[in-house]
């Protein structure tokens, strides 16, 4: 009932010819006839119409659909300027320098001077009445595109069965400061304190060079979010920890990265287009079926303890890890810092604060390497056993097989069922000869496979819509990569075709033009057919610096590749603008208000003298009130100002300070600084720039 209601809505919205650009009302048309009253009483009747239309179209063109924003010239200048340090290393010449300055500065100005189209009032009315929602949730599916609107009592009762409901993984953490001797710590948050305990573990293993790299400066508290699962009955959830910048992210990205080899067997597929190209060679008797196992939620039923214990006997094998990565760690020290970076995750959830006790936080760089660590480990001891099927690929917790018969099939599935007590396989069986893995629907016409798209019954369809405001470079992009998706699954061209049909009446209501659809799939048939592949001119640079840009209109992102483009040939060194636009999901995403204490870091903050004007501009990648608390010591500008102007710094001190941006990078926090002291000329300020400007000098 909840999928048929969501395409009927969703079809219903993106049917019938839109006007060019964001349409100020739907084309298609529902008359309510009322009795007339008085004209104040008909103006409200149509206004209130009128926005619950807009809110419609708000959603039927998809969280992905883009409207116009309003540009920071200042935004528009850290862009250009971020550009030219990454540049100027491939600038040997001081005329190549001075050029490409100059050309950043003048191109970036003209692109400040350019007007931003508006946005329909009704359609940001809308969106804002949509985000000013609180009974509702409004998100993406876990498989597939769309939108996805539940009721939010019910979304937080799905999350909570799939997640914190099971005490065996996750427990409450109370946020009370817990009663210690001595003088207890003015700031107090559970993060903090694992903040702590990190830096020391990774400091007392690692080199300092790696230790600095991935010990925790500033960082941001996880919290949790769901998926719906649209595409099973009854519905339920796919629980996601945003986890990006958290306290144990960078070291869990840099074991991942040292260790993933150890996490790969012959049975590992981790490519869907290789895992097709291996299915088109294969041969299978008549008879026999195509079978998939799936495992029920995996990441946060693998045993972390077991799976760690497994990983550490891998790496340290003929002493693999040290020998490989030119370090001298012993079993212990890895073990401590994959407890460190796996085990007790912090994170939000409805204003709650819970910690994982067990399993593995999807949203962790390591929980597809330990995912597959685990299952490899069952693959091991069942091959020994000899077990396994003669055709057996998984990737992470789907897995296809080839059986004799469906006696084998479920005969197989009770050893997967037996093999480890922590998780629980299902079986799937091909119907009709035809079995959905990964994508790609398999076709048994034995002794071949056959593959085309596999396109599920509760896909809408809603990707990139043709009116949304971004580059057109990403609609043609969209295009291109649905073909060579297309081609690379399908087995013959008559499937091809197929997808192409399929692909054209998707576009179509998506308002992509007619010609636009069949002039990309005719390049691409040729380029495939006749074999001719775009050539690259020996002139092309290879060296690219990318500058991103907040995106104002289709005329001014043209001057500016043209412009950038002129540039890279001069300087052999490719300078490409990456445009970006709000979406819509950008505004209705779920949000958790989180404790400020844990809630700015890696900002450029002002502060501002509330017994006079002076005023200060500075940056901190780790939290604010720890730099806040730096400038009570006699070295700050601030203490210096108190002590001299006000006779003593205010034990409120923090009260004074504001954040004027948010960063995601030292180097970001730099730029900012430096261009706000300039716009802002604060009195307290030593010195003009952080860093020197080399554009806007």
């Amino acid at each position: 009932m909840v999928n048929s209601t969501v395409n009927t809505f969703l079809q219903s919205g993106i049917v019938g010819k839109q006007p060019t650009h964001t349409p100020k009302e739907p084309i298609s048309i529902v008359r309510v006839v009322i009795p007339f009253k008085d004209q104040e009483s008909a103006d409200y009747v149509k206004k209130e119409l009128k926005n619950l239309s807009m809110k419609k179209l708000v959603l039927c063109r998809g969280l992905k659909f883009a409207i116009p924003q309003r540009v920071s010239p200042m935004d528009v200048k850290a862009s250009f300027e971020k550009a030219y340090w990454s540049l100027e290393p491939h600038l040997n010449d001081d005329n190549l320098k001075e050029l490409s300055a100059a050309t950043l500065r003048f191109v970036a100005l003209n692109y400040i001077e350019r007007k931003s189209p508006k946005p329909p009032k009704t359609l940001l009315r809308a969106i804002e009445e949509l985000k000013g929602r609180d009974d509702i949730v409004i998100t993406k599916p876990d498989k597939g595109s769309g939108v996805v609107v539940l009721d939010k009592t019910e979304y937080l009762r799905l999350l909570s069965e799939a997640s914190v409901n099971d005490t065996s993984k996750f427990r409450a953490v109370p946020l009370e400061k817990p009663k210690t001797r001595g003088r207890p710590s003015k700031y107090y948050h559970p993060l903090l304190q694992k903040e702590k305990i990190l830096d020391s573990i990774v400091r007392r293993i690692l080199p300092k060079t790696i230790a600095d790299s991935v010990s925790p400066t500033g960082s941001r508290l996880a919290h949790l979010y769901g998926l719906p699962k649209t595409h099973k009955e009854p519905l339920a959830m796919r629980p996601i920890l945003s986890a990006t910048d958290t306290y144990n992210f960078p070291l869990a990205k840099w074991l991942d990265e040292k260790l993933k080899p150890l996490s790969l067997n012959q049975y590992t597929v981790t490519d869907n287009f290789d895992f097709t190209k291996e299915i088109h060679e294969l041969k299978i008797n008549k008879g026999e079926i195509l079978v998939s196992y799936d495992v029920s939620s995996l990441f946060t039923n693998v045993p972390l303890d077991e799976t760690i214990e497994i990983l550490v006997n891998r790496a340290f094998s003929n002493n693999w890890f040290n020998t490989t990565h030119n370090l001298a760690l012993t079993r212990t020290d890895l073990i401590d810092l994959l407890n460190v970076a796996t085990k007790g995750q912090l994170f939000q959830f409805n204003g709650a604060l819970y910690e994982q006790t067990d399993g593995v936080a999807m949203g962790s760089p390591l929980g597809p390497l330990l995912a597959n660590v685990f299952m490899s480990s069952i693959e091991d001891t069942l091959e020994r056993q000899r077990k396994l099927p003669s055709y057996y690929r998984r990737y992470v917790d789907d897995t296809l097989t080839v059986m004799p018969d469906l006696a084998t099939a479920t005969t197989f599935l009770h050893t997967l069922n037996s093999a480890h007590t922590s998780v629980k396989f299902t079986m799937e069986v091909e119907k009709n000869s035809k079995l959905p893995f990964l994508g790609t629907e398999l076709l048994n016409h034995a002794p071949r496979i056959e593959t085309k798209v596999y396109v599920k019954p509760t896909n809408t369809g809603l990707l990139l819509h043709y009116q949304s405001h971004v580059d057109n470079r990403y609609k043609r992009s969209l295009l291109k990569t649905m073909l060579d998706r297309a081609h690379r699954l399908s087995s013959s061209w008559a499937h091809f075709s197929d997808e192409c049909d399929r692909l054209k009446k998707v576009f179509a209501r998506l308002k992509y033009p007619e010609r636009l659809v069949n002039s990309t799939i005719n390049t691409f048939l040729q380029s495939r057919i006749v074999g001719t592949q775009p050539t690259q001119t020996p002139k092309e640079p290879i060296s690219i610096v990318r500058v991103v840009i907040p995106f104002k209109d289709q005329e001014s992102a043209n001057y500016v590749k043209k412009e950038l483009k002129n540039l890279s040939m001069k300087v052999q060194t490719t300078v490409q603008p990456v445009f970006v636009s709000r979406k819509v999901g950008q505004d209705l995403k779920v949000r958790e208000i989180k404790p400020q204490i844990v809630n700015q870091q890696r900002v450029v903050y002002q502060f501002q003298c509330d017994l006079c004007d002076a005023g200060y501009v500075g940056y901190t990648r780790g939290h604010l009130h720890t730099r806040v608390d730096g400038h009570k010591r006699k070295a700050s500008s601030i203490y210096k100002h108190y002590h001299e102007r006000h006779s003593e710094v205010p034990k409120d001190l923090l009260k004074r300070f504001s954040i004027l941006k948010k960063c995601s990078k030292k180097f970001d926090c730099l730029v900012y600084e430096m261009l706000l002291i300039r716009a802002l000329k604060p009195t307290l300020n030593v010195q003009s720039d952080s860093i020197r400007a080399k554009v806007f000098v």
